[in-house]
C-alpha cells in the first residue's frame, strides 16, 4: 500500500517469526515526594541483574526527571532524586531503568513500573530566623527566610509570631532571595518560652490572616 494504513493485498507474510518479552519489573521506595525536593530512592528489580550505574528515568508525560542509581546488588539501585521545582503534580509517573552506563536514560529498557510515583505540591516553609530569641521589650531586626515561598521581591508579608498564649508579629518586606526583613517589636508582657510558632501570611498588608505562605514549629 502506499500509506500508512496496515490494509490492502498481502506482499509478504511469515508465521511465528517474531517474539515479544515481558520486561522485567521494578518496585521504588520512597513511591512519592514534592517538588523542589532531593532524597535518596531505592529501587528493587525483579530478576534484574544490574552491575555498575543505570539512569532511572521518571515521567508522566509532562515532567521527565531522572537520577544516577548505582547498584548495590544485582537487582537494588540507590541514588540521590532531585524532583525540579516545576515538577508536574500527578500521582502517575512511570519509572523506567535504562541498563546503560551513560546516564542518559536511553538504550535498553532494564526494568519498568507504571503509574507507581507521585509528585506533589511543594510545602512552604519557614527554615531560618536570625535573631531567633529577643528579649520582652526588645525592638530587633529580623530576617527570616523561606523555602518554596511565593514572596515576590519588593512585596510586603506579615509574620505572626504565637505560642497560644502570646501572639505579636511584623510586617516584612520580601526579596530576590526568599528572605523577608522587618523590625520585631516583642511586647513588654510577651510570655517567656522557647515554643513559638511562625507563620508568615501572604498577604500585601499588615494584617496577618489569608493564606499562610510558610511556617515553622517551635523555632522561636
Amino acid at each position: 500500500v502506499n500509506g500508512g494504513s496496515c490494509s490492502g493485498v498481502s506482499d509478504g507474510t511469515c508465521t511465528n517469526c517474531f517474539t515479544v518479552q515481558a520486561a522485567p519489573t521494578i518496585m521504588l521506595s520512597p513511591t512519592s515526594g514534592e517538588q523542589n525536593s532531593s532524597f535518596g530512592v531505592t529501587v528493587t528489580g525483579m530478576g534484574s541483574t544490574w552491575s555498575s550505574a543505570h539512569c532511572v528515568e521518571f515521567s508522566d508525560g509532562v515532567s521527565t526527571f531522572n537520577f544516577t542509581g548505582t547498584a548495590i546488588t544485582a537487582s537494588t539501585l540507590t541514588g540521590t532524586l532531585n524532583i525540579p521545582a516545576g515538577a508536574n503534580v500527578s500521582s502517575n509517573y512511570d519509572v523506567k531503568v535504562y541498563n546503560d552506563n551513560m546516564g542518559n536514560c536511553s538504550g535498553v529498557n532494564d526494568g519498568i513500573c507504571e503509574n507507581c510515583f507521585s509528585v506533589t505540591a511543594a510545602i512552604p516553609v519557614v527554615s531560618f530566623v536570625n535573631p531567633n530569641s529577643i528579649q520582652q521589650c526588645d525592638a530587633f531586626s529580623v530576617t527570616i527566610s523561606g523555602t518554596n515561598t511565593t514572596w515576590a521581591s519588593g512585596t510586603t508579608h506579615c509574620v505572626e509570631f504565637s505560642d497560644g498564649v502570646s501572639t505579636f508579629s511584623f510586617t516584612g518586606t520580601a526579596n530576590s532571595s526568599q528572605q523577608l526583613t522587618g523590625t520585631l517589636e516583642v511586647p513588654a508582657d510577651a510570655n517567656p518560652g522557647s515554643n513559638y510558632d511562625i507563620t508568615v501570611y501572604d498577604v500585601n498588608g499588615g494584617s496577618c490572616s489569608g493564606v499562610s505562605d510558610g511556617t515553622c514549629t517551635n523555632c522561636f
